[in-house]
């Protein structure tokens, strides 16, 4: 809440920020065109193609590795909260 935050259950904390960015807006970060372009892929790859590949997995990879819990955990060291708005208060 407002002001005494959530408690996550033992499977909320074990969850990744990218089992939440899937939940949230779905795989397709993974697998589109960085550009949006509908016809890009190995065999017509856009200007940003390889580039975009290398990267995505990258990000995946960091996505995959994060916990909820140890986000949390990192941001009660550092003294912030995310805000509803999306802001950090800095305590």
């Amino acid at each position: 809440g407002p002001k005494g935050g959530i408690r996550l259950t033992k499977k909320g904390r074990e969850a990744t920020l990218l089992d939440m960015m899937i939940a949230i807006d779905g795989p397709e970060l993974f697998t589109q065109c960085a550009l949006g372009l509908p016809g890009c892929g190995s065999a017509t790859p856009c200007p940003l193609h390889e580039s975009w590949i290398e990267t995505r997995a990258s990000i995946k990879g960091m996505l995959e590795r994060t916990t909820l819990s140890e986000l949390a955990r990192e941001g009660k060291q550092n003294k912030f909260r995310l805000m509803a708005d999306g802001s950090f208060n800095w305590n």
